[in-house]
């Protein structure tokens, strides 16, 4: 466990609506990513998370001043620590080690086995010390315009369709993928206008606005046409994990992303049991780079 100093008159607690969109806010500025839009749309993506019974949010107080932001994402047995941020003038006074002795203890509380998270280089040095171990950087990268005509097929890849929920050969394989049951998530994805791509029993991907992910396929090629069709739909970001098993001639076909800062690459970290995943299954991520 981190032995941090912490703040005097600092206070964890529960986050409404309302502390959520503060607590966005405070995450934003944290990563360099200021402005209402950035803002609006990390209140968005919380306020799904936590309507799909998902995530579980905190904000570290002061006063009345909201200068931190933490959330755990559960499932059945894995847990997903996200949105770690300090206000920047508040940044190294133990604020983020609070929010992840609270967060943890609700993980406990909870008995989820596993945790997981996507590290920046500034969050990473804090994680080590509450004991997260590296597995493998994930990064977000650019997808190509690509043009596909008729059916979307671009063989040998099979036939790309389009459905409204995830039939059970798809759960299954996001299941062995994944580690954990998160339909959940990809069920409030869909709700909120997000677009499931199929080829049968072979791959699927979720488009959500410009990103895709998570995309999980039996092959490259298979995965390749759903993002040529994302593509044409209008999809440009997705977050790959770059580890052992992932074919390298997936990862050419893609730009590694122009922009600089915190939240482009990051370190994925694991503390408690190992969770088995066929990461061969795994192309890219829903998201990534936390905190």
């Amino acid at each position: 466990m981190a032995d941090e100093p912490r703040m005097s008159g600092l206070v964890i607690e529960p986050a409404g609506l309302r502390e959520m969109q503060d607590g966005a806010k405070v995450f934003a500025r944290a990563m360099g990513r200021g402005g209402v839009h950035v803002e609006e749309w990390l209140f968005s993506f919380s306020r799904r998370l936590a309507e799909a019974g998902v995530g579980h949010f905190v904000v570290a107080r002061h006063g009345r001043e909201t200068i931190g932001y933490g959330s755990l994402a559960t499932y059945e047995t894995v847990g997903w620590i996200g949105f770690m941020g300090t206000e920047p003038a508040f940044q190294g006074r133990g604020v983020g080690a609070a929010i992840m002795q609270h967060l943890l203890g609700r993980a406990e509380q909870m008995g989820l086995k596993t945790l997981k998270l996507d590290a920046t280089n500034i969050g990473r040095k804090l994680y080590t010390k509450f004991g997260f171990k590296d597995e493998y950087r994930a990064g977000r990268h650019e997808i190509p315009g690509f043009c596909v005509r008729g059916t979307r097929r671009v063989s040998p890849g099979g036939r790309v369709k389009f459905a409204d929920r995830m039939p059970d050969w798809c759960l299954s394989m996001d299941r062995r993928a994944f580690g954990d049951d998160r339909s959940p998530l990809i069920a409030a994805a869909l709700r909120h206008g997000g677009k499931l791509l199929l080829i049968e029993n072979r791959a699927f991907g979720l488009l959500d606005g410009r990103k895709l992910g998570p995309l999980v396929a039996a092959d490259p090629d298979a995965a390749m046409n759903i993002v040529r069709s994302g593509s044409s739909l209008g999809a440009s970001v997705i977050y790959v994990p770059h580890h052992p098993r992932l074919p390298g001639r997936f990862l050419a076909g893609l730009s590694p992303a122009e922009e600089e800062g915190p939240i482009t690459c990051c370190t994925r970290m694991q503390l408690g049991e190992r969770v088995a995943q066929e990461l061969e299954l795994a192309y890219a991520d829903y998201s990534a780079a936390t905190g």
